[in-house]
């Protein structure tokens, strides 16, 4: 994890949630897929990926975890994979200009 003193700069991590049934239900109508680099969870964590998976338990657990991507220059977001030149969601906005 990159540290910011002795905190963590969350914008560049990822969350992965462990949900409750309820949960997972609920997490799934805000984000429609389970792993996500672009959605409105992302938006509300202020990070760069969420991974969402239903844990079976009576609890919902969420843990700080890397980003499975690389930096996007463009947005500044660990969301690019590494062939490409930018991020999807940074590659759709230039390619309307």
């Amino acid at each position: 994890m990159e540290k910011v003193g002795s905190k963590f700069d969350i914008s560049k991590m990822g969350v992965e949630i462990k949900a409750k049934n309820s949960d997972y239900e609920k997490l799934l109508s805000i984000q429609s897929v389970e792993e996500s680099f672009s959605s409105e969870l992302t938006e509300l964590f202020g990070c760069s990926y969420i991974k969402i998976s239903n844990s079976g338990n009576s609890v919902t657990d969420a843990t700080v975890i890397d980003s499975p991507r690389k930096h996007c220059g463009r947005c500044r977001r660990l969301a690019r994979l590494e062939s490409d030149r930018l991020c999807d969601r940074c590659l759709n906005a230039v390619s309307s200009l």
